[in-house]
């Protein structure tokens, strides 16, 4: 209701107006349309990019967690102490130990 109202006081407002007014009026309104549409634009890409690097970051994370997995299981191989691939790979005992049981 009240768009309603704010809107049929826009259009008598427009009524009301000299031609040079009006021409402003539609100008000023164009502008703030055009900014309004290129900010979000600007909002969506930004959102994009954000997205990109949060999915980027999973991926790279969930790779080098398989790097250290299959570092810890050459490592365990050649008869390392787990002690020792703990603080090479930032793995956990707990990572280590799992690997011991599956190889």
């Amino acid at each position: 209701m009240k768009e309603n109202v704010k809107l049929e006081k826009t259009i008598e407002k427009l009524r009301t107006m000299k031609e040079n007014e009006y021409m402003d009026w539609i100008a000023n309104f164009a502008e703030r349309a055009s900014i309004d549409y290129n900010l979000g634009i600007l909002s969506a890409l930004g959102r994009g990019r954000v997205d990109g690097l949060e999915k980027g970051i999973a991926i790279g994370e969930k790779k080098l967690k398989k790097a250290k997995l299959e570092i810890a299981k050459k490592l365990l191989k050649r008869g390392i102490e787990i002690n020792i691939i703990m603080e090479a790979t930032g793995l956990t005992e707990k990572e280590i130990q799992e690997i011991q049981v599956i190889k």
